[in-house]
């Protein structure tokens, strides 16, 4: 557990240090532009069939969970989809960028730091658990 507990640690640096996505811009942190232009790349060169295959329309009404919410920008996809959302992130910066791109583009979500291996929430809570690059660094799946 211990080896753990410093793997999480060296995630959490990691990921407040370079937030997903933010060498892919020019744009300063937390600015619209800074969230859309990692959107861009992300659905247009690096995964460009990601929408279509997801399809994130499935989800309208349905209690999502997002493990590990990242920069949020598939979290503001499944929002714009009508997702009834909350997301969870091991890294407080990521909970504060999710918040800041939700916001800028007018949605809400339940956001919380939490650890993916310990979740605070009872079973059937939620009809979807959705997370997309993840799980190799979760040291105990």
């Amino acid at each position: 557990m211990k080896n753990n507990n410093i793997y999480k640690q060296k995630s959490i640096e990691q990921w407040t240090k370079h937030p997903i996505g933010a060498h892919l811009t020019k744009y300063p942190e937390g600015t619209k532009e800074f969230f859309d232009e990692i959107a861009d790349f992300r659905y247009k060169i690096e995964f460009s069939w990601f929408k279509s295959t997801f399809k994130f329309n499935q989800y309208k009404n349905k209690k999502v969970l997002e493990v590990g919410v990242g920069d949020g920008i598939d979290h503001l996809e499944l929002a714009k989809a009508g997702a009834s959302l909350t997301g969870i992130d091991i890294t407080p910066k990521s909970i504060e960028l999710t918040q800041k791109n939700l916001e800028l583009h007018g949605y809400k979500s339940d956001l919380l730091v939490a650890d993916a291996e310990d979740l605070p929430f009872k079973d059937n809570t939620f009809d979807v658990v959705y997370s997309f690059g993840v799980l190799h660094h979760t040291p105990d799946t």
